[in-house]
């Protein structure tokens, strides 16, 4: 794995001449504005992939000192056992020469010296603007670990208990409500009825019969009042009189027929009354029956709340192992799509920014890049013991840790002929 040795720079942008060598983990640059420390950083990824990361979107020939046709990088990459020199030449014609030198003599491209950086060991800083997707998509290239079924299944049975669980509640507080419900046999109604109607049929003839035995009544008198005025009026009417008697003496006769009969109207309320308590009784049966009945479904859901609780408890915990078993870039680090990153019970965008630094390059370093340099845009984030932290960890991870703010006095790395040109 590559550290950047020794860089050296000839009129690149406000630099006129800059010559470096790195030592230690840790390489801060602060000074106050436009004194060139971008510029630094920048020259390091023009020499190795042809990109400036501060500056970006300028053009080429806005990389040259206005006052010189042409800029020069230098840098020297080292490993272990092997060393690579890299040199471009950027003229105002807008070509660019590459020359790369290896100490195994070996015939490199720019195809390999793109293999060095990775968008995100540059800058750790980058993690913590991502959103929670962004993180989750990233550590689990990092660590081989794709939780996204596993979590889909978790929030599936997390909801489907959640309505379990409401759908019990409900069920329960109804059921709680019933608790004086008791079991009583039903009683069958259709006789009671069939006796009521039969005892309106002989009431409705007894009424048809008064009604008949009425207009006899009311006929017979209708005939006396006949025969009065037959008798006032005339005696030569008597043969029409005795005629009209026999024919009282036949409706009379009809008359007690009709009396002798016994037309007894039979009194339905206790029928009606005994039908109510029938009525009354069976909807205690109904009402036991559906209690019964919810009582049921309520043991289910019941079950139902507890089976998926246990799902997602046992889902839970698959995911807990696989996230265990991987090599993890931080210790008590769990991970989601939905949650994003947490540590320690923590989600990661509660941490201060300084913790979040120091996490990001941890994460930085788990990628393994060929070129093992972390740049930090501003480190004024960081206090002393947070610095001192993040020096700690780049030496016992042999990572080189470039450090960038705005400082009016000089608190870097020693520059060799650092000269900056006058505006």
């Amino acid at each position: 794995m590559y550290k950047v040795k020794n860089l050296s720079i000839r009129n690149l942008r406000n630099v006129k001449t800059l010559d470096v060598e790195f030592t230690d983990s840790l390489v801060k640059i602060s000074w106050n504005n436009g004194a060139g420390k971008s510029t630094v950083v920048d020259a390091i990824f023009l020499a190795i992939v042809w990109k400036t990361y501060i500056g970006k979107g300028r053009s080429i020939e806005s990389l040259i000192n206005k006052w010189e046709s042409k800029a020069e990088i230098e840098i020297t990459l080292q490993d272990s056992w092997k060393k690579l020199k890299i040199s471009r030449t950027i003229r105002e014609s807008w070509s660019v020469a590459l020359d790369i030198w290896s100490s195994e003599w070996e015939k490199l491209t720019q195809t390999d010296l793109d293999k060095l950086l990775s968008d995100f060991t540059i800058d750790p800083l980058a993690f913590t603007r991502m959103t929670k997707k962004e993180q989750y998509e990233l550590i689990k290239q990092i660590t081989g670990v794709d939780t996204k079924e596993i979590d889909a299944q978790i929030k599936n049975n997390y909801d489907l208990r959640t309505l379990a669980n409401r759908s019990y509640k409900e069920a329960k507080t109804v059921l709680e409500e019933m608790w004086t419900v008791e079991y009583v046999e039903p009683i069958d109604t259709q006789d009671i009825i069939k006796q009521i109607d039969e005892a309106n049929t002989k009431n409705l003839e007894a009424e048809r019969a008064q009604d008949l035995l009425k207009q006899l009544e009311d006929q017979v008198w209708k005939n006396n009042q006949q025969i009065w005025e037959i008798d006032a009026q005339i005696k030569s009417l008597q043969d029409k009189r005795n005629q009209i008697e026999l024919q009282n003496t036949e409706l009379s006769t009809r008359i007690e027929n009709w009396k002798s009969k016994k037309w007894d109207v039979i009194d339905t309320q206790p029928l009606k009354d005994k039908l109510n308590d029938a009525q009354n009784h069976n909807q205690k049966v109904s009402k036991f029956e559906k209690y019964c009945e919810l009582k049921d479904s309520v043991q289910k859901l019941e079950s139902k709340a507890i089976g998926l609780d246990n799902e997602v408890k046992s889902l839970t915990e698959q995911k807990e192992n696989m996230i265990k078993s991987a090599d993890l870039p931080i210790a008590g680090m769990v991970f989601s799509e939905d949650d994003g990153i947490i540590v320690d019970w923590i989600p990661f965008d509660q941490y201060s920014s300084a913790q979040q630094m120091i996490m990001a390059c941890k994460i930085a370093t788990s990628m393994t890049p060929e070129l093992k340099v972390i740049y930090i845009k501003d480190w004024s984030l960081l206090d002393n013991n947070r610095l001192q932290e993040l020096e700690e960890f780049a030496a016992k991870n042999e990572y080189q840790i470039f450090c960038e703010r705005v400082w009016e006095e000089v608190d870097t790395i020693i520059l060799r002929d650092w000269e900056i040109l006058s505006e």
